[in-house]
């Protein structure tokens, strides 16, 4: 017996080793649970938004225009509810804010088909737009509270795979909804993605694995001088957050630009939207956590975010001569 858990360990490795993708799975805890709530919430998200720019414009009558300005401002009021988020997360607990947040987008998205008008899709939205950003840092803390910095640096990297895995099968599942693009089945996907963010909320809530403690300067960023006023007077940071924003800027263009323009501009069948989202997915589910190794270290993550940011403008190059195509 004392041989058995070195052999297993030796075995297990080799074969994580002869075969990456295992190694997208964390081991038995609170890592694989927060793997396992991305993919539920993001499996949700991938049907939705997959197919929402299609619904609103085919079932619902807006114009693509006003789909494109909802979301802008959508986007907007999502930014400006970040940092008092943050606050609320230092002073309350981001698991706690974490679980409200899904909870609160599972009754939004089940409010959604009744938006019929363009200013309540624009007041629904941006109530969406600011769960769902907020949504993102308050996973990360939560993270960051059960791990430490190198150990969650990789748990984030599977996470991420996780969500990309989800919002495969999500965005798979879209290409079904809309060929048949109707307002029963607009209130499905809406549905299915209310009850995702409902187990999400629940699951969240229940995450009881012990936190690390807590650092010395938590909560006490207006006591130390590192506070709001405080990181916009520093430009190197102020310039890091717009390029990194910039770069976030592909994920509208694949999620809402292409299905519009393959809407209103091409004669191709709009689950051809659903087709690309996929084949993107697949990508980065394969490649997420072997590329993201060097990112543990200031040095490495900024490389992997120049090698990022070529790439995504060679993609935005392709994209745009696709249009005489």
């Amino acid at each position: 017996m004392a041989v058995t858990v070195p052999v297993k360990a030796a075995v297990k490795a080799s074969v994580k080793g002869a075969l990456p993708a295992l190694d997208l799975v964390p081991e038995a805890g609170p890592g694989r649970r927060m793997v396992l709530i991305t993919l539920v919430q993001s499996a949700g998200n991938g049907l939705f938004l997959t197919s929402s720019a299609v619904f609103f414009v085919r079932v619902v009558g807006l114009s693509p225009g006003q789909v494109g300005l909802g979301l802008s401002l959508a986007g907007l009021a999502g930014f400006l509810v970040t940092v008092p988020i943050g606050r609320l997360a230092d002073r309350h607990g981001a698991r706690r804010l974490l679980a409200l947040d899904h909870l609160a987008l599972a009754v939004l998205f089940a409010l959604y088909p009744l938006a019929g008008t363009f200013a309540a899709f624009v007041g629904v939205a941006s109530l969406i737009a600011m769960a769902e950003i907020s949504a993102s840092p308050l996973r990360s803390a939560t993270l960051y509270t059960l791990f430490a910095p190198q150990d969650a640096v990789r748990t984030r990297a599977q996470m991420r795979s996780g969500f990309n895995v989800g919002f495969l099968l999500g965005a798979a599942a879209a290409g079904a909804t809309l060929a048949v693009a109707s307002y029963p089945v607009f209130w499905a996907v809406c549905l299915t993605n209310a009850l995702a963010q409902a187990v999400c909320a629940l699951a969240v809530w229940r995450l009881k694995a012990p936190e690390r403690a807590p650092s010395p300067n938590d909560g006490s960023s207006s006591k130390n001088g590192t506070g709001f006023g405080t990181a916009l007077r520093d430009v190197w940071f102020v310039l890091l957050t717009a390029t990194t924003g910039l770069l976030e800027l592909h994920s509208t263009v694949l999620i809402i630009g292409v299905p519009l323009w393959i809407v209103s501009h091409t004669t191709a069948p709009v689950s051809l939207a659903a087709v690309l989202v996929v084949i993107n997915t697949v990508l980065v589910v394969l490649l997420q956590v072997r590329l993201s190794r060097d990112a543990g270290t200031v040095a490495g993550a900024a490389r992997l975010q120049s090698h990022a940011g070529i790439a995504l403008a060679v993609g935005c190059v392709v994209c745009a001569t696709s249009a005489d195509g």
